[in-house]
């Protein structure tokens, strides 16, 4: 009867174990697709075209996070985007969000990609201080289906953690 009991709990370990590897709705701290998903609020599928993280023992740093998209998944991001209350992406709004100063001509860098570039695309901004270089954009690109998250976290030791637990 121990032997029978054992060999089931072993099994329904094994099966929970392997759904939490292989499921993206459940995945452990520190994956991609988690920290995307938490950033962006969106349902996220798609391929991993570029993934790039660096951070000082300090907790300062940055997460940049590049998705390759198929025509199906980027109609329905942009739905998701439109429900969301994403902004389109224009520099007006960007300058009211205060990511942009009024007549600058220099592009705004998000990694290796310029924001002013993307002539089509939605972004969700969540700016806890962007003079202080604290901050999370997510940025849809439609011409080039490409979703870009970028979680930036400098002079701001204690912020810098909380992805590590997301």
């Amino acid at each position: 009867m121990k032997r029978k009991i054992l060999f089931i709990l072993g099994g329904v370990s094994v099966i929970v174990l392997f759904s939490l590897l292989f499921n993206k709705n459940y995945l452990f701290f520190r994956r991609p697709y988690r920290i995307a998903r938490k950033q962006s609020k969106l349902n996220i599928s798609s391929n991993i075209k570029i993934f790039e993280e660096k951070y000082s023992f300090t907790g300062e740093g940055f997460i940049f996070i590049v998705f390759d998209l198929t025509e199906q998944e980027l109609k329905s991001l942009i739905l998701s985007c439109k429900k969301r209350n994403y902004k389109k992406l224009t520099v007006d709004n960007l300058i009211k969000d205060g990511f942009l100063e009024s007549g600058s001509k220099y592009g705004i860098r998000l990694y290796n990609k310029d924001i002013r570039k993307i002539k089509y695309g939605y972004y969700l901004l969540e700016a806890r201080n962007l003079n202080s270089l604290d901050f999370g954009i997510t940025v849809l690109d439609i011409k080039n289906k490409e979703l870009i998250i970028y979680i930036i976290n400098y002079k701001n030791l204690s912020k810098g953690l909380i992805y590590f637990f997301i």
